[in-house]
């Protein structure tokens, strides 16, 4: 028999108890949706291929085609299924805003961009959105305060890790249970209500002005 530190005597006829082997938690995958347009005059695929080789990373692409092996496999990933309407642009269009809806982070290649329309669905669900271009060409202005920044390709990956570690953010509760607007609506109400006074002020002035008999002889002369 063997004595323990605490004095106590070790029974040797006791079984052993072994620990059971702690398992690890498989890491949650990015998902990350790309919006690229290459063509004949600009065939560039790097960002594509560098999304593509991120560990831990879906890659999601605009016009992707769910229904071959590669789209099969993305699917059981994300193990929810796209739309898939009979009509084949609605079905583009439901697929893409679908792919946009299920990302963590949207990518806009801005060298081979057309078209800006996926830029208002993203800035609608309220994603991160970051942008790439080699010259760093500028964003429409619309949507400038809505886009993390533009970058270099080669940048990419620094951005991505700051930017996923970022929080979702959560949008305030507009129906609480008291029935008073939460707070910072409540003062983003307030400050709309003053500057339409403050407006509506203005323009009694101005009509006040130029209503005015003198006001109008001014105007004549």
């Amino acid at each position: 028999m063997t004595q323990n530190d605490d004095g106590t005597i070790e029974n040797p006829f006791e079984p052993e108890t072994i620990a059971a082997p702690v398992k690890k938690r498989n890491k949650r995958k990015a998902v990350i949706f790309v919006v690229a347009e290459p063509t004949e005059q600009n065939p560039d695929f790097t960002l594509l291929d560098k999304i593509e080789s991120r560990e831990n990373t879906i890659l999601l692409h605009n016009r992707f085609d769910y229904t071959n092996d590669r789209g099969k496999a993305v699917i059981k990933e994300l193990k929810k299924k796209p739309p898939h309407p009979e009509h084949v642009w609605e079905r583009v269009m439901r697929q893409e805003f679908w792919g946009v809806k299920q990302a963590d982070v949207i990518i806009f290649d801005l060298d081979t961009l057309t078209s800006f329309h996926l830029m208002g669905v993203a800035a609608a669900y309220e994603k991160p959105i970051v942008c790439v271009s080699e010259t760093l060409k500028p964003l429409p202005t619309y949507f400038t305060g809505s886009v993390v920044g533009v970058f270099k390709t080669s940048d990419i990956e620094m951005i991505l890790r700051s930017v996923l570690k970022k929080p979702r953010r959560k949008r305030p509760k507009t129906t609480p249970s008291n029935g008073e607007l939460p707070e910072q609506q409540r003062s983003v109400t307030e400050t709309t209500t003053g500057t339409k006074e403050k407006l509506q002020d203005m323009l009694q002035k101005s009509l006040e002005k130029y209503v005015t008999p003198s006001g109008n002889q001014s105007a004549s002369g």
